[in-house]
């Protein structure tokens, strides 16, 4: 993944003619990530999958300044993990309804698709858990450590 500013870089750099071959040996990067980053907006900036978290934390920091603390912190917290429950839920929800048909017919070749399905629906729903519930609280203990606050 490119830093902040490799992105406006990369765009300025074949603005200025040089090759794609050319700006991945500059940046040390390899010339299919150059072409791949160069197909995207100039102002693209690469996040990291805490977005949700990271977006409302940094919201709340600017609104509360100096102020903030672990209550808001954990307000946050809380405002980031909703924003995830809809598209995880969509997520775990389709995959269930195409299993589940999986897991229930019979026939020619059945039996291995049941065994497929079974730890595939296991695996989706562990998931859900694991960011909808674990992943929130794990990231307010590791906030809070940063914070200084038990």
């Amino acid at each position: 993944m490119l830093k902040k500013g490799e992105v406006k870089m990369i765009h300025k750099m074949l603005k200025d003619g040089l090759s794609k071959s050319a700006i991945a040996r500059k940046l040390g990067i390899n010339r299919d990530t150059v072409a791949k980053y160069a197909k995207l907006p100039e102002g693209y900036i690469p996040v990291i999958k805490k977005e949700a978290f990271s977006k409302s934390i940094d919201n709340a920091k600017n609104k509360h300044g100096s102020g903030f603390n672990s209550q808001y912190l954990g307000e946050a917290i809380y405002e980031g993990a909703v924003q995830r429950v809809r598209p995880k839920l969509m997520t775990v929800f389709s995959i269930i309804v195409a299993l589940i048909p999986i897991m229930y017919i019979n026939g020619v070749g059945s039996e291995v698709m049941q065994r497929i399905a079974a730890p595939m629906l296991g695996g989706v729903i562990s998931s859900a858990v694991l960011s909808l519930v674990i992943i929130p609280i794990l990231f307010e203990i590791y906030a809070k450590k940063q914070l200084g606050e038990k």
